[in-house]
């Protein structure tokens, strides 16, 4: 009998955010096209990193559009499917180049910085971590390569944590 990996593991409870859709057929078209809802957290969300060695840290109220995968492959890699246990620590890691670690009793330790790379193996890890498909979580992994705009987006916002999330701040 195979193990089924998602049972032991605490997932995240998240709410879909509103979409506008602007008038015009052209519009229309191209949010279709482009569209990638936006989803936040609203609750506390914790996850073991068996790669890190550490349990993950994201608020409530965080706002993320789940994996990145383009339209044309959402039928093979759902941005909210199977990718999702490893796409919100990753977005979080992006948006402010680093994750929450915390202790048992959930309280927050600190925040430590990660780089681009590290964050795209966090990513695979944890995927492989929670659904055990090593070759379709690595070859999501590599379209992350394509990521680097979104990544030096960041960078130039360089958006502070503790500015979003002050209570936080220790």
């Amino acid at each position: 009998m195979k193990k089924l990996l998602s049972k032991k593991i605490h997932f995240p409870l998240i709410q879909a955010q509103p979409c506008q859709i602007k008038k015009g057929f052209f519009s229309k078209i191209k949010r279709f096209l482009s569209f990638r809802r936006l989803w936040k957290t609203t609750q506390d969300y914790y996850c073991w990193s068996e790669y890190l060695g550490k349990f993950i840290f994201i608020p409530a109220i965080f706002l993320f559009d789940g994996a990145s995968v383009p339209k044309l492959l959402y039928s093979i890699f759902s941005p909210m499917g199977l990718l999702l246990y490893g796409a919100l620590p990753h977005d979080f890691g992006y948006r402010f180049k680093g994750l929450f670690i915390f202790n048992q009793n959930k309280q927050v330790v600190e925040f430590q910085e990660f780089d681009k790379k590290e964050l795209d193996k966090i990513f695979c890890e944890l995927n492989i971590q929670e659904n055990g498909m090593k070759k379709s979580s690595k070859i999501a992994t590599f379209s992350l390569k394509a990521g680097i705009f979104t990544w030096k987006n960041y960078r130039k916002v360089n958006e502070n944590v503790f500015d979003a999330f002050p209570y936080l701040k220790g």
